[in-house]
């Protein structure tokens, strides 16, 4: 079976017929791409809506159906904004850190800023700038 039908068709199915003595028994083998012809007594097969089934087969559609399961997402590109709109909010959201002095949400986004530019940042956190107070 060349390697396009059965990536095309999921698999294909064998039969076998071995000699016991006088008597012949039916075996019923499925090829699937990448894998070996698994042999099933005939006893062991049955006919369902998708026709011919056999434990193997059973396996085949449930790996099919079911999404694989990947640690990394492969193949999912997530959608990322256009540099501008990224860069719009991260201004938004600078100013405002800024406004209440939080050191820690201004640092992040200072790092976000230095990633979305490409430009190196200092090693130096940010401070907020002191306040003098004027003589009333």
């Amino acid at each position: 079976m060349d390697r396009d039908t059965l990536i095309d068709r999921w698999y294909v199915h064998r039969i076998r017929l071995d000699s016991e003595g006088t008597a012949r028994r039916v075996s019923i083998g499925t090829e699937a791409f990448a894998r070996e012809t698994e042999w099933f007594a005939l006893d062991d097969c049955e006919m369902t809506e998708r026709g011919l089934s056999t434990p193997a087969v059973q396996q085949i559609v449930r790996s099919r159906s079911t999404r694989p399961v990947t640690q990394w997402g492969v193949g999912k590109t997530k959608k990322v904004p256009p540099a501008h709109v990224r860069a719009r909010v991260l201004l938004r959201k600078l100013t405002e850190a800024v406004k209440v002095e939080s050191s820690f949400v201004v640092s992040q986004l200072l790092r976000d800023i230095a990633d979305l530019t490409g430009v190196k940042r200092r090693r130096r956190g940010w401070r907020p700038p002191s306040r003098r107070l004027r003589p009333g």
